[in-house]
């Protein structure tokens, strides 16, 4: 199999939640794809989509959302399109999914080990004496010590780090073809979460896996990703190579995320920060969602909103300080003025 084989692409997706107040637009028109070993990280504050778009994958979202528009293309099987049966079979074989807490994740009245034998039986249909062997085989490969007793232990009697591990020997029980890990190292302590990274990468080299890592620790995407893309609000505003990224960062926004890393030389200082917050779902700005918060906004951004326009070597940014683009559909609609009485 090639290196570099495509495993997943989406196109124009599209995620929207029915509320009493109305339509809230989650993810807007989506756009990315990550290769076979490759590791896609999808960067961005709280509220901008990562997790909605990671839910949309995987088909997990609660009842009042729902894929409007766009494809999910798993090796060219557009997964929106496929029956809850057989999209079922899909999840958790496929392609997996590790979840920000695994606390919650994890079922407190069922011991860990039962609760990764029951997944591999699923969908490898083996015996139960085989789920076990192949379960003690997991934990040992995610590092927990003393395997074949800690798969009888519960998740309360095992450390934060321990739970990320079990979470992570079940999405890998069936050798996913697709990893996505959603803040995977967010409630553990540095030194935990560097051992949760190496973890990762060393599977991924052995597995030849495909990661999206979701996070909006920039210093976690930087260890872990090749491919970046950054989000908010619902869109994307950027997309490049980590080194693109980092090294040249276009978008207003991805500057401002970059600036604000404490570094060695802000120590006594005041740490940068983006000014305001990300627009609630129900008072969207006009035109370019960013140009409220962004420092170099001119009359041209409450317009519309800008495309993604390629700035060389496939990295783009939507903004208008590269480009006149914009997204079709999306020019601001002139106010009423009031007449003069």
């Amino acid at each position: 199999m090639d290196v570099q084989q495509e495993v997943l692409r989406v196109e124009g997706l599209k995620t929207h939640f029915k509320t009493q107040d109305g339509s809230v637009k989650a993810v807007d028109g989506v756009d990315f794809h990550v290769n076979q070993s490759r590791t896609l990280g999808i960067v961005g504050e709280s509220g901008c989509g990562k997790s909605v778009t990671s839910l949309s994958i995987m088909r997990l979202l609660p009842r009042n959302g729902r894929s409007l528009a766009g494809r999910i293309l798993l090796e060219g099987r557009d997964l929106l399109k496929l029956p809850e049966d057989e999209m079922r079979a899909i999840r958790g074989d496929d392609v997996s999914m590790i979840f920000q807490e695994p606390m919650t994740s994890l079922n407190p009245v069922f011991t860990c080990g039962e609760q990764v034998a029951e997944a591999i039986r699923q969908h490898k249909k083996v015996d139960d004496q085989e789920a076990r062997k192949r379960t003690v085989d997991l934990f040992k490969l995610v590092g927990i010590p003393a395997a074949e007793r800690r798969v009888k232990d519960y998740p309360h009697e095992l450390s934060g780090g321990m739970r990320q591990r079990v979470m992570i020997a079940m999405a890998l029980s069936c050798d996913p073809k697709l990893l996505i890990a959603d803040e995977p190292t967010t409630a553990l302590d540095v030194t935990i979460q560097a051992q949760i990274l190496e973890l990762l990468r060393g599977i991924q080299q052995q597995k030849q896996m495909a990661i999206i890592l979701i996070t909006h620790d920039l210093g976690v995407i930087a260890e872990m990703a090749q491919d970046v893309i950054v989000m908010y609000a619902g869109k994307v505003v950027e997309r490049g190579t980590v080194e693109q990224i980092f090294e040249k960062p276009l978008h207003p926004y991805t500057q401002g995320l970059l600036a604000s890393i404490p570094g060695r030389g802000t120590k006594g200082k005041r740490l940068n920060v983006i000014k305001g917050t990300v627009p609630h779902p129900f008072n969207l700005p006009p035109g370019c969602l960013f140009a409220p918060r962004c420092p170099h906004a001119f009359d041209r951004c409450p317009t519309a909103f800008p495309a993604l326009m390629d700035q060389g070597d496939n990295h783009t940014a939507a903004c208008f300080l590269y480009g006149e683009e914009f997204e079709p559909g999306t020019e601001a609609k002139p106010q009423p003025t009031e007449k003069a009485s």
